[in-house]
């Protein structure tokens, strides 16, 4: 890992705020998942990180674009919400997946690393090479779609 991060800071030496240059691309979404993922999925990921500054420095680029505008609301509020309303994501799983997922197909979706993050139980929704949507129904939410990257998480059949 740190061999393909190095040459990321390297990349970023020039000053540069993003990987391809002044604005933000597809790439540095791709690119800031995994840091995102090393940062907070392993003890010993910010201190690694600390070792390449300019990607830190990219990094905090990265996350200052923000994730959309939030809607404020109480905890009641947003299970009310959730509970009145299905999952929008697709159905389907990509022909050929070699786990042999299929739609409600009852899963265990772990992380690979022991980051303190517990199994998530559901029905296969969506799946394709880089993605996994599982459905979770409880009585007090109803109905909702999580979504896992297959990259550093395990599928597991029930």
């Amino acid at each position: 890992m740190r061999a393909p991060l190095s040459w990321l800071d390297a990349q970023l030496r020039d000053g540069r705020s993003f990987l391809l240059g002044a604005d933000p691309a597809a790439i540095d979404a791709q690119i800031y998942h995994v840091v995102w993922f090393v940062r907070g999925r392993w003890d010993g990921g910010p201190s690694m990180l600390s070792e390449f500054p300019d990607l830190v420095r990219w990094e905090d680029n990265v996350r200052a674009i923000g994730h959309g505008t939030p809607t404020a609301m109480s905890p009641e509020e947003a299970i009310a919400r959730a509970r009145a309303l299905e999952p929008a994501t697709p159905t389907g799983v990509t022909e050929n997946d070699p786990q042999g997922l299929s739609v409600g197909m009852s899963v265990t979706v772990s992380p690979d690393v022991d980051g303190g993050e517990q199994p998530v139980e559901g029905a296969v929704r969506y799946a394709d090479a880089e993605t996994i949507g599982i459905d979770r129904t409880t009585d007090d939410v109803g109905t909702v779609c999580v979504h896992f990257p297959r990259a550093g998480y395990r599928v597991e059949a029930d």
